[in-house]
């Protein structure tokens, strides 16, 4: 039996493709993948603070009119409190592209540096909003949301790069999990505190204080622990230094030597195909080998908020609230819902696979928001009215189950692989600003829907026509984009993600079409919704077994 070598892979016969032993799990990995993982623990706090809205002693602070039980602000009061997310997403937008072009140019070690600076400043800013000047309380609420928006900007671009860089490739799908988690832990830790704070006068000031204690901490562990990427040290020529961070990386394996040696081959083969073109710009996105990637993981990022999870994340308690329950108490319901349903995704990301979650994700979710729309008209009732007869309240409470069913689905789904996919997909010379770019569409879909878009209509409309537009486009947009768009990435390493997207506008010797692209993933879908299973990465090993076999 012939054996051969290609790209550090061992090819047994002509098929019998056997990878080489991979690193695991050693403390310092842990180490530097909780810090990565902190960052959204940073991201969920600040999405369970936009709950202050609903405070009386904040609203009494900013001259807002407080809000009355089973009543729902003017159209005036929802405009003003939107701009509270809205300038926040807004600057996380603006700074995105920076962070994506830094992190290319200077590594991601300053990226992470900024992005925790720039987190605290804003959140010790709003703790402090009017304790100089009452007048000034508001506009002081808004300039802290713009400095710790840019902050958030950086740490959206660069944590689920630098997480999925410096994990072992059969953990990176659990590790940007745990990214996720992290994220939803932050929304439930703010939904407690929030109960809390609510009854006292400066317990707003204090949810923004909460913020501020991770990012210190990501600060001093980034200083003081964090490596920078072994992959940009191998790609602005310092080998010696990636070969320190990988050893940390690989100790207490028993093959250390021979994994690092791997590791840096598998990425110096990258970097040298890399270093035979111009250095990645934002417009190589749309053409050649980063159209496709970009396709789908612009797409991912934008879809995850299509799905409606912003507007509960942001509104939950004013919609508890008009539903006629206990806000607090009901939006802390949601977001225990939504971190236990996060933990299970843990253990189905790597076995259930990408496509395979965000397929049934996708169809679960559009099921969920049209059974509410039919409910809502068939029964003719007013879900936000407070007569308290049988059918109105069980109505109501059938909106409310539906709402925290739905959240349950995007835990599992939507709420990790809208991450994970961005983070994994693009070549490494455009990893930085393919992930800035899925930022921005990510943001972009925050504010228009889940900012305000969602919220506006209702109040403008009614619940039920709201929610069917949520169907709509989630049929339009995010069922489009997981059936032609996102191929099966579960289980292949980043520098065989090239094979995945092996594909351009017009194809080429090297590259199919995109139509092949399309039609690929429409292949897949169909296996997934006849319960079989797509492995990409035996599909690449086979591949490139008999491409050697042949020329032999």
């Amino acid at each position: 039996m012939l054996a051969h070598k290609s790209d550090n892979r061992i090819v047994v016969g002509p098929s019998e493709p056997v990878e080489p032993e991979e690193r695991g799990l050693n403390s310092y990995t842990l180490t530097v993948l909780f810090t990565a993982i902190m960052g959204g623990l940073v991201f969920g706090l600040d999405i369970g603070t936009t709950a202050v809205l609903s405070m009386d002693y904040f609203r009494t602070a900013m001259e807002i009119p407080i809000m009355q039980p089973g009543a729902e602000d003017s159209i005036d009061v929802t405009n003003q409190l939107s701009l509270f997310a809205v300038l926040f997403h807004v600057s996380s937008l603006v700074g995105a592209p920076f962070a994506g072009q830094i992190s290319d140019k200077y590594g991601r070690k300053l990226v992470i540096i900024i992005a925790a600076t720039l987190f605290l400043a804003g959140a010790v800013w709003q703790s402090c909003a009017g304790l100089i000047s009452q007048d000034f309380a508001w506009a002081s609420i808004l300039l802290g949301r713009v400095v710790g928006g840019f902050g958030n900007g950086f740490i959206l671009t660069i944590m689920p790069v630098y997480a999925s860089e410096l994990s072992p490739a059969k953990y990176r799908g659990q590790t940007v999990t745990f990214f996720q988690l992290s994220i939803t832990a932050g929304i439930f830790i703010m939904a407690l505190a929030n109960n809390f704070l609510d009854e006292f006068v400066w317990g707003w000031r204090l949810a923004f204080v909460l913020q501020a204690f991770p990012c210190a901490l990501i600060l001093i562990l980034t200083l003081v622990v964090l490596p920078e990427s072994p992959r940009y040290l191998l790609l602005v020529d310092k080998e010696e230094s990636a070969r320190v961070a990988l050893n940390k990386l690989a100790k207490g394996c028993p093959n250390q030597t021979a994994i690092v040696d791997a590791e840096v081959s598998a990425a110096m083969e990258e970097i040298q195909r890399i270093k035979s073109v111009e250095e990645g710009t934002f417009l190589d996105l749309f053409r050649g080998e980063g159209y496709a990637p970009f396709l789908c993981g612009f797409m991912v990022a934008l879809s995850q908020n299509v799905t409606g999870v912003n507007w509960f994340m942001n509104y939950a308690t004013t919609i508890f609230d008009s539903l006629g329950y206990n806000k607090f108490a009901m939006d802390l319901v949601l977001k225990s819902l939504n971190m236990v349903a996060t933990i299970a995704a843990i253990f189905v990301v790597e076995k259930g696979g990408r496509k395979f979650l965000t397929v049934w994700g996708t169809l679960s979710v559009i099921v969920i928001f049209s059974l509410v729309a039919l409910v809502i008209v068939a029964t003719g009732v007013d879900v936000f009215s407070t007569t308290g007869d049988s059918q109105t309240s069980s109505v109501q409470l059938f909106t409310m189950i539906m709402i925290f069913i739905f959240q349950i689905v995007f835990a599992i789904s939507w709420g990790p692989l809208g991450w994970i996919v961005p983070g994994e997909v693009f070549p490494m010379r455009l990893r930085g600003k393919g992930m800035a770019m899925c930022v921005v569409a990510n943001m972009l879909t925050n504010i228009a829907l889940g900012d305000y878009g969602f919220q506006a209509l209702k109040v403008a409309t009614s619940l039920q026509f709201t929610v069917f537009i949520l169907v709509v486009m989630n049929v339009v947009i995010v069922l489009t984009t997981v059936v032609f768009l996102q191929p099966e990435t579960k289980g292949v390493s980043l520098e065989d993600m090239r094979h995945v997207f092996a594909y351009e506008r017009g194809g080429s010797e090297q590259r199919g079409t995109m139509s092949q692209f399309f039609k690929k993933n429409w292949i897949q879908t169909l296996r997934i919704l006849s319960f079989r299973g797509n492995d990409p990465k035996t599909e690449i090993l086979l591949m490139e077994n008999e491409n050697i076999v042949s020329s032999i």
